[in-house]
């Protein structure tokens, strides 16, 4: 007899039961597990599913019926069977017969009932351009070179006359827009107007710049540190002269103060903006003179900088002597030159910052504290 070490009751009652702890964080955990499985599933079948009706489309597109053109054989045939049989017909009839869509003999149909000859060949309607595009291209941008202050309606309107049937939109697009028909050819902007005498595109003077951008690189290799000196002026009675307001309503604000006008001696580095100075009325030599002074002693502790300025007649008066005696070197802007002197687009930010202010100013004093804070 075989027998077995079965436990007692006591032996239940004694041995320890353990039981699985139900965290919060667990519960979570397994939730977000279910959640993930169950998105994975609806996934799979969308993508099946989408699978399934790119299938029955293509199948739709194979048994799809194939374009048949309205041939001058199918016209003709249609027109004959419309002669024999007229309305006794239906449009599927027709279009069974000459191997032709629905909507296709229908429209040929409606056309036959009122008289005309669908067997005569399509002629295109529209005016036969005389040049090509490149050619168009090309004598537009020669019409902007010859005179850039020309209007987009006076092109066209020249180019109408001319013999090529152009608009001020198409002449617009010719300019602007970068196609398969303008890639040959420079693209044009409309932008500000910059005032500038025949002899400042001199060759003498295209030397210049490059020798002056030739020095300035050659001392900031040196190790002299560049500072670019220029005056600006105000006339504090103006104000912009673009506002918004409702449709149909002007702009009206009041007049500005009449002011005499201000103008603002500035220096500027790499580090942005240095030391200026404002004055009332116009600059002379001996206000720049002073002002020069001031500022070489603000900067005495750089050991080399290079001044550059341009070459307005104020800045060559003893100028170089007070320059080399404080220890640093000057150099002169090209004539004619502005864009190459960072502190003009300096100037134009400061002037567009104090001009947006200008309904406030009460007084003088008011507009140089406004010139101050916005420096």
């Amino acid at each position: 007899m075989i027998t077995q070490n079965v436990p007692t009751v006591e032996e239940y009652s004694v041995r320890p039961v353990i039981m699985p702890f139900a965290h919060p964080l667990e519960d979570r955990i397994h939730d977000v597990i279910r959640m993930r499985a169950e998105l994975k599933k609806k996934e799979t079948e969308a993508h099946k599913n989408e699978q399934i009706q790119k299938a029955n489309d293509s199948e739709t597109f194979i048994n799809k019926k194939p374009y048949t053109p309205a041939t001058l054989e199918k016209r003709r045939k249609l027109t004959d069977l419309f002669r024999v049989h007229g309305h006794t017909k239906t449009e599927s009839w027709y279009a069974k017969e000459c191997l032709l869509t629905t909507i296709t003999t229908a429209r040929y149909l409606s056309k036959l009932q009122v008289g005309v000859d669908i067997t005569q060949p399509f002629i295109k309607r529209g005016k036969k351009r005389i040049v090509d595009n490149e050619t168009l291209n090309k004598i537009v941008r020669e019409k902007m070179k010859l005179n850039p202050l020309t209007t987009l309606r006076k092109v066209a309107h020249e180019m109408t006359n001319a013999g090529h049937s152009i608009g001020k939109s198409s002449v617009h697009k010719i300019l602007t827009e970068r196609n398969s028909d303008t890639h040959k050819f420079p693209l044009f902007s409309f932008k500000r107007i910059t005032v500038r005498p025949s002899a400042g595109n001199s060759e003498e003077n295209k030397l210049q710049r490059i020798h002056f951008v030739e020095k300035l690189f050659q001392y900031q290799r040196d190790g002299a540190i560049p500072f670019f000196i220029d005056e600006t002026s105000w006339n504090i009675s103006c104000i912009r002269k673009y506002g918004w307001s409702e449709k149909g309503d002007k702009v009206l604000v009041p007049p500005p103060p009449l002011f005499q006008s201000i103008t603002a001696i500035t220096s500027i580095s790499m580090n942005g903006m240095e030391y200026t100075e404002v004055v009332r009325g116009t600059i002379n030599h001996d206000l720049f003179e002073a002002y020069l002074k001031r500022f070489l002693l603000s900067i005495k502790s750089f050991e080399s900088s290079v001044i550059v300025m341009d070459n307005a007649s104020i800045h060559h008066v003893n100028t170089d002597d007070i320059i080399y005696q404080s220890g640093h070197k000057v150099l002169f802007n090209a004539a004619y030159s502005p864009d190459l002197n960072p502190i003009e687009n300096i100037f134009g930010i400061w002037k567009a910052k104090v001009e947006e202010n200008s309904l406030k100013w009460e007084d003088e004093s008011h507009f140089i504290s406004t010139m101050l804070q916005t420096f």
